[in-house]
């Protein structure tokens, strides 16, 4: 009895011996292959640039710069990190975990960025800046959308007791402040009414095709549009993973991507793209679709500038100061312009008044998600820089 006892403590003592080896080995074959394999520019995974292996010098090993970079190359280089990654969220999904990396795991395989607390400052300065714009353009007819992150319209979808910041409070408290020309269409209400219909991806921070006609229905007489106006959907993808997938490694949810066009209409436009002179008959790039960030079927992404012109005659056009969010919501406000001009102010850096005065603008539209222009710092300074002389625009970005 005692003998079989002593027996088996030694064979566990081997098998942990073995175990523990194997582990070992494990990691110096890792700490091999990291070495030896060249650096990935980038992560289709994450659709982020990965850090580079650092250069070794006396000045970044005395300040502790040197071992910080090596430890962020090292994560980001890591053999098979995009395979560890989904590994390490299917395994805090199965520990109950509610939230990883600034996302809610929540239900029905939706995952929601954290919305982070509004920034003061930044608010107050956006808000003076868009209010002065506005009385320096009192002949335009201004609107303001801004579009609430998913966690606080589709609050069923989030994890029990999760918590979330009021986000919906800071953005009304951001257009209550607004001047009183500028329109303010109620499309939080609107989401909140459709909130049991998919509004936003599951892997993604941006809204659905659907979420922006939501907001477009309840916006059009604020804008200038036609609410009753037709439109035909067709579904692009089914294999979307967006930037919440790529943020936690969550790889077994997949979203499906619509775009609209005008029904009933001889509409025909240009989309020009001034820093590349490319021109385009749609705002669709249908290649996108073969890259991670397919949401980039709408325009291609995100530039300074993006111009169309239509084939609509009624002397409108519109300037939209905007995020990626209007990126898929421009597709509705086609038949009503003669021409639209998109300004991104986060890469926009000439002066917003001469490009008013060359595409002759009667309408303006701030469309932005709360998560960006709570934080903003951009918006204001392209407004600012208007006032200053032709050539120093964008001199006071940071």
């Amino acid at each position: 009895m005692a003998g079989n006892l002593h027996q088996r403590k030694r064979s566990r003592r081997i098998y942990l011996g073995n175990l523990a080896r194997g582990f070992f080995l494990i990691l110096i074959i890792i700490m091999i292959l990291n070495l030896i394999i060249p650096d990935r520019d980038y992560s289709e995974g994450e659709n982020r640039s990965l850090a580079k292996r650092p250069a070794f010098s006396p000045e970044a090993l005395a300040d502790g710069d040197f071992f910080s970079d090596v430890d962020t190359w090292y994560s980001d280089q890591f053999v098979l990190r995009d395979s560890w990654m989904n590994l390490r969220f299917t395994a805090q999904k199965l520990q109950g975990k509610k939230e990883t990396d600034g996302v809610y795991i929540g239900k029905d395989g939706y995952l929601m960025g954290r919305p982070e607390e509004a920034d003061a400052d930044r608010n107050r300065r956006t808000i003076e800046a868009v209010n002065a714009f506005a009385v320096s353009h009192k002949n335009m007819h201004m609107t303001a959308v801004v579009v609430p992150a998913a966690a606080c319209i589709m609050t069923d979808k989030l994890p029990d007791n999760a918590p979330v910041y009021d986000q919906i409070g800071a953005i009304r408290n951001f257009t209550d402040q607004l001047d009183d020309t500028i329109s303010v269409p109620d499309v939080i209400s609107a989401l909140q009414d459709k909130s049991s219909d998919q509004l936003y991806y599951k892997t993604d921070h941006h809204w659905t095709t659907y979420g922006a006609y939501t907001a477009y229905v309840a916006a059009a007489n604020d804008i200038g549009a036609d609410a009753s106006e037709r439109y035909m959907d067709y579904t692009v993808s089914d294999s979307f993973q967006g930037t919440m997938a790529s943020r936690t490694g969550c790889r077994s949810s997949k979203d499906t991507i619509d775009v609209c066009e005008p029904i009933e209409t001889d509409l025909q436009y240009v989309v020009t793209y001034p820093q590349t002179g490319e021109k385009s008959a749609s705002i669709f790039k249908r290649e996108s679709l073969n890259q991670k960030d397919q949401y980039e079927v709408f325009f291609g992404g995100n530039y300074p500038t993006v111009e169309i012109q239509t084939t609509v005659n009624n002397g409108k056009s519109l300037l939209i100061f905007k995020d990626s969010f209007a990126n898929s919501f421009v597709q509705f406000l086609l038949p009503f312009y003669e021409r639209i001009t998109m300004v991104d102010p986060r890469y926009y850096y000439d002066n917003i008044d001469t490009l008013m005065s060359s595409e002759k603008v009667t309408d303006v539209l701030f469309l932005y998600s709360g998560d960006t222009l709570l934080d903003d710092q951009n918006l204001a300074d392209t407004l600012e820089a208007a006032k200053e002389p032709s050539g120093s625009a964008g001199g006071n970005r940071k």
